[in-house]
């Protein structure tokens, strides 16, 4: 669209501070504006003195970012445009949104953290182990929790691998330095896929207040808890949960409930 508007939109290079990348513009420009757009701040084109006096920049929407200045959201998210344009043919131009405010998250309380370790071969694992516990050293209960959840989930496992397993960033650190020094066990995976079996207990293994940690803090166990217990209504004089919680005195010496209550952790658990 026209606007009459004049002056409202800063730009800037980042040619001052590294020179001509050629084919690598673009993807640094992308960089700065990602970062801007993180800190909420535009930052200033180095070695800028005065502007072109051949450009009127007053009667144009822009004006040359010369000095760091905030940058507000004013209802919308940030939006910025990057150009890459090359003497060796790059020509591009694409226009980057922030992503939505991210909102406040209830972290589930965790009375135990594990976070996997894995290489292409022993000496890469075990510098990757060094470095995770670099990174945790004094790290509080949700950034530990945050750690271990992209360690675990969101990076490639290799064939030697090492399992941390603490109470807090304090016993994980140690167990991940043990591994550096060789003093924990580390695993090799062979090229053929081995399937995975569970094994359970059976009766005479259940105690009150079995799965109650995971129910706190494993959604899909407590989830799966739920739904046992959602389809015993009827079959149960007492709710699961206080069956296995505790709110029933004695209700899991008794083998009525003993056997739902085994079967259903069971079922939480795989």
């Amino acid at each position: 669209g026209v606007t009459d508007r004049s002056q409202f939109c800063a730009i800037g290079s980042l040619k001052g501070n590294v020179g001509h990348l050629e084919p690598a513009a673009g993807l640094a420009g992308l960089v700065k504006v990602l970062l801007a757009m993180e800190h909420g701040m535009v930052p200033p084109s180095l070695h800028v003195v005065r502007p072109n006096d051949h450009i009127r920049f007053e009667e144009t929407p822009f004006y040359l970012a010369d000095r760091a200045v905030e940058w507000p959201r004013d209802g919308e998210p940030r939006r910025a445009a990057v150009s890459a344009f090359g003497m060796g043919g790059v020509n591009a131009h694409v226009i980057v949104e922030e992503p939505p405010v991210p909102s406040m998250r209830e972290v589930p309380v965790q009375d135990s953290f594990v976070v996997r370790v894995s290489g292409a071969d022993e000496s890469a694992l075990k510098s990757l182990a060094g470095v995770y516990a670099g990174e945790l050293v004094g790290a509080s209960a949700e950034v530990l929790g945050d750690f271990a959840f992209s360690a675990n989930v969101g990076r490639a496992g290799h064939r030697f691998r090492a399992v941390v397993a603490g109470v807090d960033s304090g016993a994980v650190v140690a167990g991940l330095r043990d591994v550096v020094g060789g003093r924990a066990a580390v695993s090799r995976k062979g090229g053929v896929a081995v399937p995975n079996v569970f094994m359970f207990t059976g009766q005479g293994s259940q105690y009150v207040g079995m799965g109650r940690g995971l129910y706190v803090t494993e959604p899909v166990f407590r989830a799966a808890l739920d739904e046992c217990a959602e389809l015993l209504v009827g079959h149960l004089d007492v709710p699961l949960l206080d069956v296995l919680f505790g709110g029933v005195g004695g209700g899991l010496d008794r083998t009525r409930y003993a056997q739902v209550g085994i079967v259903s952790v069971q079922v939480g658990l795989v």
